[in-house]
């Protein structure tokens, strides 16, 4: 009797060991389903955290505060000594005026000597801006890429807050991160033409002047005149250089100097780009 009871026993707790295993089987072969993933997309956003949004610019503002448009490391160093201010030319040109207006005056005045008509080939977005703190400088493309040799580029730029030796302005001839050219207004009353070929300073212009209220809606003119690149403010000649002509692109650019820590905030409310080359 006590022998049957044994093995009884026995085949109740194999069966129970089986069920439990079977159970457990049973268990992990159900099919899980993981939690989606969200897709998502975090806009692209200048150091200050400001989005841009600036229509027909294809590139946003370098994330890099201390780099040039490509990459190019900026000296940005103790400002050097800046000559005293210098007098514009004063026979102004109505830089307000229509595309062709201009360009007919610029002829007149002998600042176009290239034979090309030429034909404007884009606008300055009118929402473009640039905003930084951090030593250095940063921008962003105009023109969607668009590269020349000989141009005009006529376009605002104003701000309303910089520091003290900060500047606002546009680039042009942007071959790689080595080589490029800016014409910038300062907040210092500076006005600054440089260019630099494969990180080598070609020309460096850097003095006070007479044509610009620093802050203010003021009006950069740039003409690349084969070699020659002519400088006006407010339709005033502040300098002429020679340069090395490069055919590159264009950007909106923001400087500011070694330790600057107030925020500085350019504005591009509109301008335009003639080309000489067609």
């Amino acid at each position: 009797m006590h022998y049957h009871q044994s093995i009884l026993r026995q085949s109740v707790l194999v069966i129970a060991l089986l069920f439990a295993v079977f159970v457990i089987i049973a268990i992990s072969s159900v099919p899980t389903t993981a939690a989606p993933v969200a897709a998502t997309r975090t806009p692209t956003e200048t150091p200050e955290g400001q989005l841009l949004d600036n229509g027909d610019a294809t590139e946003e503002p370098a994330v890099n505060a201390t780099e040039t448009p490509e990459g190019q490391q900026l000296d940005s160093g103790d400002a050097t000594e800046v000559a005293p201010t210098e007098t514009a030319s004063e026979d102004a040109i109505d830089v307000t005026a229509d595309a062709e207006d201009v360009i007919a005056a610029l002829r007149d005045k002998g600042l176009i000597t290239i034979r090309n008509v030429g034909k404007q080939i884009f606008t300055v977005p009118s929402n473009t801006f640039l905003k930084l703190t951090a030593p250095g400088i940063t921008s962003v493309t105009i023109g969607r890429g668009a590269a020349t040799s000989h141009f005009v580029l006529n376009a605002h730029v104003l701000w309303d807050s910089a520091g003290d030796a900060s500047a606002c302005g546009f680039g042009f001839w942007s071959v790689n991160s080595r080589t490029f050219a800016m014409a910038m207004l300062g907040n210092d009353g500076t006005a600054i033409l440089f260019q630099t070929d494969n990180g080598k300073s070609v020309f460096d212009y850097e003095k006070k002047s007479d044509a610009f209220a620093p802050g203010e809606d003021n009006i950069i003119t740039v003409i690349t005149d084969k070699s020659k690149i002519n400088m006006l403010i407010n339709g005033k000649l502040v300098t002429s250089q020679t340069g090395k002509l490069k055919k590159g692109k264009f950007f909106a650019g923001l400087f500011n100097a070694k330790d600057n820590t107030t925020l500085t905030h350019c504005t591009y409310p509109s301008g335009w780009i003639w080309d000489l080359d067609q």
